[in-house]
């Protein structure tokens, strides 16, 4: 992950804390806007369009599409018990 993304990524972590998921699809969205979306498309194996429609508000992503972009983003999924 470089610097530039930092503030990105550190904003879906929050995001996540909530549980909302219409919230994370439009934080992976912005990374993914901020990034390129041609750039994510091709390292997370997707069209530019197909990921266009996944992550738009009334999208409804695979987890599977969740993981790829996260990946694509340089950055991982990562399951913590929530009583910490």
């Amino acid at each position: 992950m470089t610097r530039e993304w930092y503030p990105i990524v550190s904003r879906n972590n929050q995001l996540a804390e909530t549980g909302d998921k219409s919230d994370f699809i439009h934080a992976l969205n912005t990374a993914a806007r901020a990034m390129g979306m041609t750039e994510v498309a091709k390292k997370a194996g997707a069209t530019r369009a197909n990921l266009y429609k996944s992550l738009a508000e009334d999208g409804n992503p695979k987890f599977s599409t969740i993981c790829k972009v996260t990946k694509a983003l340089g950055c991982k999924l990562v399951v913590v018990s929530a009583a910490i």
